[in-house]
């Protein structure tokens, strides 16, 4: 009769997880800068989104908007009024109309 039973050493299962732990190591630094990137291009998606209402609205009203609230409105931003991907705010326009970004540590 044979006794033997099947399955892994302690060695074995230690050396397995050794190699997950290297390669989690190595793929989630990538990840991350991957959703950074990705955050980076919303961002400026939104801008030039804004960018091109503010001219809509300074063609529609005959004067630049004073503040974001006059064309974060359902008519310019149907899906809803875009804010910054990496804290949520919502964007500025400063006196010369232009939009005031967010700063992102690169």
């Amino acid at each position: 009769m044979n006794t033997t039973t099947r399955g892994f050493t302690l060695i074995e299962l230690m050396l397995v997880i050794a190699i997950l732990a290297v390669m989690s190591g190595l793929i989630v630094p990538r990840i991350i800068d991957v959703r950074d990137e990705a955050r980076k291009a919303r961002c400026a998606t939104n801008i030039n989104r804004l960018e091109k209402n503010i001219e809509r609205y300074a063609g529609e009203k005959e004067e630049f908007p004073t503040d974001i609230s006059q064309i974060l409105i359902p008519e310019y931003f149907p899906h809803g009024n875009p804010t910054c991907p990496f804290d949520d705010e919502p964007y500025v326009i400063s006196g010369d109309a232009q939009i005031t970004p967010h700063v992102h540590d690169d």
